[in-house]
């Protein structure tokens, strides 16, 4: 049993005060296209945007890591920063063969078509 089935079970009257007040009632305004609109655009499942989302994180972890050591120690990492964002922007914009033509818009830099 939950605490708040507890609650529930127990202060039956204080429930309906507690629920009106911090409204645990699930949204009724959320929509599916919410969570599903970025995955259609990049053309990919959940799985494999979780995949290619925690990829790009990792590697900006290791590049912000690497960054801090080379702000105390500069002959250190001198290229590791700009390395990581090279791979990544390539990886992202560069060589994804797959765009749409709202990712290519939404990527191209402003007044400038990108060809892929």
């Amino acid at each position: 049993m939950t605490i708040v089935d507890s609650i529930r079970t127990y202060l039956p009257n204080e429930w309906h005060i507690i629920e009106r007040e911090l409204d645990f009632s699930p949204p009724e305004t959320i929509q599916m296209s919410l969570f599903t609109e970025h995955l259609e655009s990049v053309e990919e499942t959940y799985l494999q945007h979780l995949r290619h989302a925690l990829s790009f994180s990792v590697a900006m972890f290791a590049g912000s890591i690497a960054c801090g050591i080379h702000a105390l120690l500069p002959f250190l990492f001198v290229t590791t920063g700009s390395d990581c964002i090279r791979r990544l922007h390539d990886k992202m914009v560069v060589n994804r063969k797959n765009l749409t033509p709202a990712s290519k818009k939404r990527l191209a830099p402003a007044g400038k078509e990108m060809s892929y």
